[in-house]
């Protein structure tokens, strides 16, 4: 079966393809910041934390946790980069580049936080920063036995 297109469909596609046909063929003009402003609004530079995840995670995502805590200085020094930006550059970057931003802080920071108490003891991190080793312990509805604060 055939379908017929409506003219103002017909007319509009004509339009559109002159229109990028011609964008095609210009130069884009795009404004060219001045340096300082340049230098504000330059993305976060992850190419030393991107070295270092390529040499302590693997392919399945696993990471060498041993590994990274013998080797920590680069990801502080990447944490500490973090911390050492400023509010002006921060604003002056685009919302993607903000969220990216708060992405990697998050894992990074996780990722220390794992190697400052690694090896994980039985019970994990979590639940031994919840339940410090004097609360009292209770029952839950599953019978299972925490520890109350």
């Amino acid at each position: 079966m055939r379908t017929t297109q409506s003219p103002m469909v017909i007319a509009t596609m004509s339009i559109l393809t002159v229109i990028l046909i011609s964008c095609a063929d210009s130069e884009p003009t795009i404004p060219l910041p001045d340096d300082e402003h340049a230098a504000m609004t330059q993305p976060f530079d992850y190419t030393d934390y991107t070295k270092l995840l390529s040499i302590h995670v693997d392919e399945k995502g696993m990471v060498d946790y041993a590994t990274l805590q013998k080797n920590r200085t680069p990801l502080e020094s990447f944490i500490r980069g973090m911390g050492a930006l400023s509010e002006e550059t921060y604003a002056g970057w685009i919302e993607a580049d903000q969220i990216a931003f708060w992405i990697n802080a998050y894992n990074a920071i996780t990722l220390k936080a794992i190697i400052d108490n690694y090896p994980i003891k039985k019970g994990g991190l979590i639940k031994r920063s919840l339940y410090p080793a004097n609360s009292i312990p209770k029952s839950t509805a599953s019978g299972k036995r925490t520890r109350s604060p």
